[in-house]
């Protein structure tokens, strides 16, 4: 997977290059990138949505991640990261601004 900076070359949200549709941001919670499938349909039947802005997002829907039996949830509403009670990581049930993604070393 490669990623693309957003129109301007910055913003917190990168492009998928090669999967159109879908956006990765880092998350301070799983210290890693989360991709979302802006098309997807979610968990009571709407469309995931992003409503276009690279430096404060907003997702249509709540997303949820899962891996290695970890769950990140959340809501993403102008560039703040609403973290759920369902998250197994220290930042369960806090908001936080969406960072910067990380430049690779």
């Amino acid at each position: 997977m490669s990623i693309a900076l957003g129109p301007r070359g910055s913003g917190v949200l990168r492009m998928v290059d090669g999967k159109p549709g879908h956006i990765l941001h880092w998350c301070p919670g799983c210290a890693c990138g989360h991709v979302i499938d802006i098309h997807a349909i979610s968990r009571d039947g709407r469309v995931v949505g992003w409503d276009g802005d690279f430096e404060r997002p907003s997702i249509g829907e709540p997303v949820c991640h899962e891996q290695n039996g970890s769950v990140c949830e959340y809501i993403l509403r102008a560039g703040v990261l609403y973290y759920l009670e369902s998250c197994t990581h220290a930042l369960r049930g806090k908001a936080v601004h969406l960072p910067e993604f990380p430049l690779p070393t």
